[in-house]
This record gives structure tokens, sequence and C-alpha cells, in this order.
């Protein structure tokens, strides 16, 4: 491939005065691949390093976060395809034209850098003779092959983490954000350092734009390949070989190519991505909101009367009930709301991904301050009303609610020992499968990682690979009490979430509440008449279609059906009404639900719930009057409401 000695410059020659380098199809993938490579580094780079002042003033020219993650992953597309060019393009080379693979490494590769190490150390008179690419660009090229793989591996990674998730162990998702991101500043460092040095600074090469060089430039640059192209020995096959080639090598490469589309494409489409932003407030909205009068707590349902414990008795408690504190409820409200600027990253140097965090705060003063809601920065950012993640009333005013109390981290509600007098076990529906769902859908309700499967009651008492998820009785020989108390899990319970199962099962891992009766027989419960307390959309259903349907009709608005509102689920979407009072039947949210399957599949008595809502109205707010029945009511556990299953 290359010559020892230099061309005989004296020696008449056949050559032009400019030789031709790059073909016009060779230069227009440089091109392309340029141009994509650009947008990635500029789209990609502020959302590493997302607090960063500049990163913030790319975020706001491109239109926000969202525009720019879209911008971002059509450049990758583009990436991906010119690739795929690329790698037909050298096959053709190699395979019709008999090209050599002169980009990949040989012994002279080598040689040449021995060569220039000595001269540069003086002890030799001129540089290694190179061939058609010297040493520096066979790597820089191999650099570029091998960092466009990673950016593919990790970029589908990221882009299907459910996916991602059910064949590898949680922790590769974000090995995988952290790959991406090194390779990006390592890949823009290279071109910038490297790269540009070479090509625009220590030597103007425009080959790669105008497709030649001159002699002059051929004998300083690449002398070896001059010298076998002017004794002859770089020619093209005849125009009759080639064409006989072309015909085996055009339909393999077709089918190929067509193949590889189809992979690009299934890349593209694959999932939705988990994370998505909470879009901009639309219209206008109030510029200035007084910081009184206090915003009025949500109604809750008058709870049916708890029995009556024995005297000398522990007190009682409803199984999974709490005190709000930062692990439980309200760590989960800003992981919904606030993920993608506060938690993921620092925006404005506010991180809400611990309580520590929170009471540090950022540029604005502390996020928290407990017992002193007015300087509380959240609030205050909160109570403007046209924050990109705007918080609903109700869960404002359970914060406001929580600081006014003292911002606890735990929770200090004493929890009763199993079968004690007047306790009540908490039961698997309606209860402990909300917080498997809150907590590992991704891995298994949604899939079945390690063949374990905590969609129903049935599937945690089977069990995966290594053993049943729930055996009732006996905590220490359940998986789900054996993998979460090491720590560290994908889905990791807080410690106050790990304790309610923990309870639950030694309380025997009811499938329903099965509350422990006092010793005196009550009078049976009277059938429930036209009069009693009907639940609201306010702190009620609100809050249960949050926590379920957030991603298609909260946040955005697949089929065109929003239920951000309570007007907005009376008018519905392409399909109907969501909501109709009095009538389930023809109540879109209900017609759906009853189906099964749901990407926001609700559980048996949540629908039940939402069907007993209608069917008292699909009243706004609580508005029913409460019948008198203390004296002749069976003690029933309500069922846990949204709060208290975060």
């Amino acid at each position: 491939m290359a010559s020892s000695t230099l061309p005989n410059t004296d020696k008449p020659t056949l050559l032009q005065k400019y030789v031709t380098r790059f073909s016009l199809s060779q230069r227009i993938e440089h091109i392309v691949m340029l141009t994509a490579f650009t947008i990635l580094g500029v789209t990609g780079l502020p959302q590493k390093y997302a607090a960063a002042e500049f990163s913030q003033f790319v975020l706001n020219v491109l239109g926000g976060i969202e525009p720019t993650r879209v911008i971002h992953r059509a450049a990758a597309i583009v990436l991906m395809a010119i690739s795929i060019y690329h790698l037909v393009a050298v096959l053709y080379r190699v395979i019709v034209k008999r090209s050599s693979l002169s980009m990949l490494p040989t012994f002279d590769d080598f040689l040449h850098l021995w060569h220039d190490l000595q001269y540069y150390f003086g002890r030799r008179a001129h540089k290694a003779y190179y061939g058609r690419y010297n040493y520096a660009e066979k790597a820089e090229y191999l650099a570029v092959v091998w960092g466009t793989l990673v950016m593919i591996v990790t970029g589908f990674m990221m882009w299907n983490p459910i996916a991602t998730a059910t064949l590898l162990p949680g922790e590769a998702i974000p090995a995988a954000k952290a790959a991406h991101g090194g390779e990006a500043v390592l890949a823009v460092l290279a071109i910038i350092l490297w790269h540009f040095y070479h090509v625009h600074v220590k030597q103007l090469n425009k080959s790669m734009f105008t497709g030649r060089l001159s002699r002059a430039e051929m004998t300083h640059e690449h002398p070896a390949e001059l010298a076998m192209i002017e004794q002859g020995l770089i020619k093209e096959p005849a125009a009759t070989v080639i064409a006989k080639r072309q015909r085996v090598f055009f339909p393999i490469a077709g089918v190929a190519t067509v193949v590889m589309l189809i992979g690009l494409f299934t890349f593209v489409t694959f999932e939705q991505s988990a994370i998505e932003t909470v879009p901009r407030p639309s219209g206008n909205v109030q510029a200035f909101v007084p910081f009184t009068p206090t915003p009025t707590l949500p109604p809750t349902q008058t709870p049916t009367p708890a029995p009556t414990a024995t005297p000398g008795a522990a007190p009682t408690r409803v199984a999974g009930a709490a005190v709000d504190s930062w692990e439980s409820g309200i760590a989960q409200i800003l992981d919904a709301k606030c993920a993608a600027c506060h938690i993921q990253a620092q925006l404005s140097g506010l991180s809400l991904k611990t309580y520590a965090d929170a009471l540090k705060g950022g540029a604005s003063g502390p996020a928290i301050v407990p017992n002193d809601v007015a300087q509380s920065a959240l609030i205050r950012v909160q109570l403007a009303g046209n924050h990109a993640a705007q918080l609903s009333q109700s869960e404002l005013a359970k914060i406001r609610a929580w600081i006014e109390a003292g911002a606890p981290e735990k929770s200090v509600t004493p929890a009763v020992a199993p079968g004690a007098p007047g306790a009540a076990a908490e039961g698997w529906t309606g209860g402990i499968d909300q917080l498997i769902t809150a907590k590992c859908a991704a891995c298994h309700v949604n899939s079945q990682l390690g063949d374990l499967s905590l969609k129903t009651y049935a599937a945690a008492l089977k069990g995966g690979k290594s053993g049943a998820a729930i055996v009732p009785n006996d905590p220490d020989t359940s998986v789900i009490v054996q993998i979460q108390s090491k720590g560290g899990h994908a889905g990791q319970l807080t410690t106050d979430e790990l304790n309610r199962v923990i309870a639950w099962i030694k309380a025997g891992a009811p499938e329903t509440v099965g509350a422990v009766t006092p010793a005196t027989t009550p009078t049976p419960a009277p059938t429930p008449i036209a009069s009693a307390t009907a639940e609201g959309w306010t702190g009620g259903i609100d809050q249960l279609i949050t926590a379920k349907c957030a991603a298609c009709h909260v946040n955005s608005q697949l089929g065109d059906l929003s239920l951000k509102t309570y007007a907005a689920a009376l008018k519905g979407g392409k399909s109907g009404a969501a909501i109709v009072p009095n009538d389930p039947d023809t109540s879109v949210i209900v017609q759906i639900q009853s189906k099964g399957g749901h990407a926001g599949q609700l559980t048996t008595d949540e629908l039940n719930r939402v069907i007993a809502w209608i069917k008292a109205g699909a009243p706004e707010t609580v508005g029913a009057v409460t019948p008198t029945l203390e004296a002749t009511v069976t003690p029933v556990e309500p069922e846990p409401t949204p709060d208290s299953d975060e």
C-alpha cells in the first residue's frame, strides 16, 4: 500500500494539476454526517449540562426541552441512516470495484509512526511516506465508527427504557446515560481539538468539499499514493467486469438495506419513552396570585366510624394510613411533576431529589422551610399559577399542610401490631396493589422480569424464578421482602412502604380488607340509601385519574381526550364524553377500562369507585348528606385514598 520512495518529480508525468480524491457521493455523505453530528452536539450537551447558563440559553432558543429532544432524536435518525448508507457504499467499493480496505490499520502504519517519531527527535530528514490514509486519519475514522456504535446502543437503551429493563438490570439505564453523555463529550472534543487542527489549522485541506488535491499537496501529504497513481498501479476494473459484479451485489445489498431500514424504524417506534416533560401552559395565565387567602384544603370523605377499642388495648390505625411525610406522599408528588427540571437536573441551582436538597434550595432560597409557608420558595413559585410543572390545587394544599405541620421527613404515625384488638389488616386490592403498581410497573406489572409478575394477587403468590413473591404470615421467605431489604433495587420501596408490606404479610396477606371486629356482635349494616355521601371529582376522583392517566390524558391529550379538569372530562375526546353523569354505560372511561388491558388500567376497586361516583351524579365536589347510621353500621376500614397510597 505504501512506497518507500518519493515520486520522481523531474520525470514527465501524465497527471493533471489536480488529483481526484473523493467522489461526489462521498462528499455529500460527509456533509450529511457533519450536519447530523453538529445538531446532535448542540442539542445533546445542553441536556447533559442542563444547569449551565449557556445550556439554558440554547434550550430557550430551541423552544424548550421537549422541542430540543425532538430535534436531537431526528438528528440521531439521520446519523443512523447515513451509517447504513456508508456501510453499503464501503461494501460496494470493496466487492465491486475491488478497492483496498485502506482505512484499516496495517503493519506499515506502525512503521510510519516509528519513522515520524524519529523525525520529531531529529533522527530522520523527513516524515514517513503515507499512502491514501495515514495512521492518524485511520485512528480518527475507527473512533467515529466505535463512537457511533456506542451512541446507537446507549441511545436505544434510553429511548426504550422499559424494553431495556426487561432484558437487563435497572442500573443499566443510568449506566447507558452516563456512557452516552461521556462519549458525546469525547466526540465533540476530538472534533474540535484534533480534527479541526489537522484539516483546518495545521494545513487547510479542502478535498472533502472540492473532491480534489493539487499535485503539490499530494506530494506532501500522500506521496506513496501519488507514486502508485503515476505508475498506473491504481485503476478501476473494466466496465464489463463491474457490470457483472453489480448484478450480484445490488440484489443482496438491496435486501440487506431493507432489513437495516426496518431495524431503524423499529428502533424509533419500539415504545414510547418513559420520561416525558410537562407541556407549557396554554392560553392566558394569571401573572400574580396574592399569597392570601390560604388555599382551601380539598374536601375529604366522611369515614365510616371506627370500632371502639377494648379498654386497655393498643390504639388502632387504618393499615397504610400515615401522617404525610417527605418519604410517604410529598416526594411522590414532586417525582411526578418536577422530574425533568429539578430531579434529573438542577434548574436554577435547585434540586428536589432528596429531602436535604429541598431544604437547601437554589437561587431563590430554600424550597422548603418547615413551619413557614411564606418563606418556602416552592409555594411562592407555585402560587403564581404559571409554572411549567404546575401542581393541582389539591397537591399544592397537601404540600402546604405538610410544611405547616413541620415538613417531617419520615412518617411518625405509630404502627399497630397485626392482630391486636380493633386492628384492621390492609388488603391487596385497593391498597398493596396500588403501591406495587406505583413502584414495580415497568418490570413486574407491565412485564415479567425474572418470570415474576405482580399484576394480580394470584401472580404475586405464585412468584417467579426466585420463589413466591408473597408468602402469607411469613415475610422472611417472601421474595419481595428479601429483595427490598437488601436496598438499591430499581423499584426500591421507602422504609415506611416496606414496613407496610411486611405488616400486611404478617397479618396473613389478605386479598381484601379483613378488619378484626370487637367482641360484641354488631347490627348488620343497612343497605346504603340514596342520601349517602357522594365522592367528588376534586380531592378524590381527580387524584385517582392523575395517578393512573397522567402521561396520556393529563400531561397530554392522547385521542384528543384530556382528563386534567372536571370540565375537560365531561367534554371528552374523539370517542365521546369521558364522564356522563348518572350514566356509566355511556361514559367512555368506563367503556375503555371495562375491556381491561389498558395502559393506565384501574384496579377493580378503583373502577367500581369511579362507576359509583358517576351513578351518584358525578359531582365536582362532595355535596351529599351522610345518613346518620353510626349506631348500626358495621365498622369497615375505608378504602385507601390516592393520598394515602402515595
